[in-house]
């Protein structure tokens, strides 16, 4: 997967949270970029009551 956002200014980054948010049906607010802010690799993070909400997701 690509994100089409151009990587200035924040723009891919707010993407790929928006693109993870609604894959998973949490809110963007639940979803936080941990590291990777300037990187092509990137780490992400649930809070605790989107993780709960998404145990019984299929990743397949």
């Amino acid at each position: 997967m690509q994100i089409a956002a151009a990587p200035e200014d924040g723009k891919a980054n707010a993407c790929l949270i928006a693109f993870l948010a609604k894959m998973l049906g949490v809110p963007k607010s639940a979803v936080t970029l941990k590291s990777g802010e300037k990187s092509r690799l990137k780490t992400v993070a649930l809070n605790a009551a989107a993780a709960n909400a998404i145990e019984e997701f299929d990743f397949v």
